[in-house]
């Protein structure tokens, strides 16, 4: 399971590499692509960077480009699949409000009906 600012920062990278399933993303560009959802500091960004790798999500290699570091990040074939994967849970997510809403309602009509039965 991703934490709030993995997902932020996987959702980035993977609008990113969309197509091309590679790029090359500085940890400025990350940090000013995902600035309007929340702050993440340069050393944060490696650290969930280095997450998303234990998760298999994304292979990243650290490299310069004109005398600054920049990281060249691969998706994964689970990292192609984590848009279809966050959709999925989206859906899990709604179905089981509704299926709790549904109940507590069929509960409050048994409870209803039983009242006006026996008292």
């Amino acid at each position: 399971m991703l934490s709030k600012n993995e997902k932020i920062v996987m959702k980035y990278v993977y609008n990113q590499c969309q197509g091309k399933g590679t790029c090359l993303l500085s940890s400025m560009e990350i940090s000013n692509g995902v600035s309007h959802q929340t702050y993440i500091s340069s050393y944060e960004i490696e650290e969930i960077l280095k997450n998303l790798e234990m998760e298999t999500l994304i292979s990243v290699v650290n490299s310069d480009k004109n005398g600054r570091a920049v990281f060249c990040i691969t998706l994964n074939p689970k990292g192609q699949a984590f848009e279809r994967d966050m959709e999925n849970q989206r859906k899990a997510t709604i179905k089981r409000v509704v299926f709790t809403v549904v109940f507590a309602c069929l509960s409050f009509a048994v409870t209803f009906i039983l009242r006006k039965i026996f008292f």
